[in-house]
């Protein structure tokens, strides 16, 4: 039950914030996630320091901050009307929009967990530690690509609708440059002394998986790369060549998993997720050209 409520109350306060940000008002979105996420930390700290902490625990205040982010949000939503028939279109072009997506999503799920059950069944639970690890490292890209995941969608599709393709092209290379900028940037400090982070943040032990940072960090290149062609396909709403290129880079992962494991181990793992990041994005951008 926490965890069914802490679901429902995350992903309500989540859709809230994806909604603000659509419609340009991203001042809201920053004041709800202000108030679920500095509250959750507050809040997950006082469990611990002055009552018995236990996951149920933790899940119901995830809960209760959450709800109150959401509860923040409603004076600045619009008056709703029902409408049947505006539901019934909506639901209609909104299932033929994102049933690839989701399908997508399923996919994904499973190319990202590949490579760590297949590591761990190989090369045992220390290499998943080191993934685990060397992921951590890179992951501050991730501001990046959440940032952009929340203010792109919404701007390709006001590019679109005021200046056409061209338009869309256009603000799509400009965040392409942009965004990789930034990326390459907050992961250069990381990568220029990957031994040194590791072991400072996890110990001597972990240094001798240097390597894996720098590959994680190509990882996290491409990963945000597929995001922005991806944004192509979705402004376009041919969510459809999404689904096909992520399947393509699954079949591309399953193929090399096994050789680049055996053969070069847990630094094969993490060469296998970029290759098939990698082909996800080459994917979408030849078939974006030739079409």
């Amino acid at each position: 039950m926490p965890l069914t409520v802490a679901v429902l109350c995350s992903q309500t306060q989540d859709f809230l914030r994806r909604y603000f940000f659509s419609v340009n008002r991203p001042k809201v979105s920053f004041a709800i996630d202000g108030i679920r996420y500095v509250g959750q930390n507050v809040a997950i700290l006082a469990l611990i320091n002055w009552f018995p902490a236990n996951g149920a625990s933790a899940l119901w205040l995830v809960s209760a901050v959450a709800a109150v982010g959401s509860l923040a949000a409603l004076p600045c939503i619009p008056q709703l009307k029902y409408s049947f028939s505006a539901f019934l279109s909506v639901s209609l072009h909104g299932w033929h929009f994102s049933k690839w997506l989701f399908a997508s999503t399923l996919v994904v799920a499973a190319f990202n967990n590949l490579f760590y059950f297949a590591s761990g069944i190989l090369l045992g639970v220390g290499a998943v530690g080191a993934m685990k690890a060397a992921f951590t490292m890179v992951s501050i890209a991730n501001v990046v690509i959440e940032a952009c995941v929340n203010v792109i969608p919404a701007s390709a599709s006001r590019k679109f609708m005021s200046n056409g393709r061209r338009g869309l092209i256009a603000y799509l290379l400009k965040v392409t440059i942009y965004g990789t900028v930034a990326i390459v940037s907050l992961l250069g400090v990381v990568v220029i002394a990957p031994k040194f982070w590791l072991h400072f943040f996890f110990g001597p032990q972990f240094s001798s998986y240097w390597t894996l940072v720098q590959w994680y960090a190509a990882y996290e290149i491409l990963l945000f790369l597929a995001m922005v062609v991806g944004t192509w396909y979705r402004t376009l709403e041919r969510t459809r060549l999404i689904f096909y290129a992520v399947s393509f880079s699954v079949i591309v992962s399953i193929t090399v998993a096994y050789p680049l494991i055996v053969n070069f181990g847990v630094a094969g793992a993490v060469v296998g997720l970029a290759l098939g990041q990698l082909a996800q994005t080459l994917f979408m951008l030849v078939y974006a050209a030739w079409r």
